[in-house]
């Protein structure tokens, strides 16, 4: 990833897939109807990245705040398709801001 992707993570998705046909053709099916959810929510896709080992892929989106990152999260769960674990992710600049304020 690169440094100013880095800057614009904010929420990650990590998406094992559930597969009972080629992987191709579900993929196409799936990513309008993903990219819709996450529009509509006010958010978006920055980035998608083909994974290897315990994920399939690595979604970065951006989202306005936490709940919409869970309505997308549970929006695209429902279709039966994925599993996910979504973490927070925090900018630079965040992460010295968290470090000043420790005791």
């Amino acid at each position: 990833m690169t440094r100013g992707a880095a800057r614009q993570l904010n929420d990650v998705p990590a998406k094992r897939w559930n597969l009972n046909r080629p992987q191709k053709d579900l993929t196409r099916e799936l990513h309008r109807p993903v990219e819709a959810a996450i529009k509509n929510l006010g958010g978006e896709i920055k980035d998608i990245y083909l994974t290897t080992g315990q994920y399939d892929l690595l979604v970065i989106v951006d989202a306005p705040d936490g709940d919409a990152m869970a309505k997308f999260t549970l929006a695209v769960g429902q279709q039966g398709n994925v599993r996910s674990t979504t973490v927070r992710g925090f900018t630079e600049d965040e992460f010295y801001s968290i470090l000043a304020d420790l005791p």
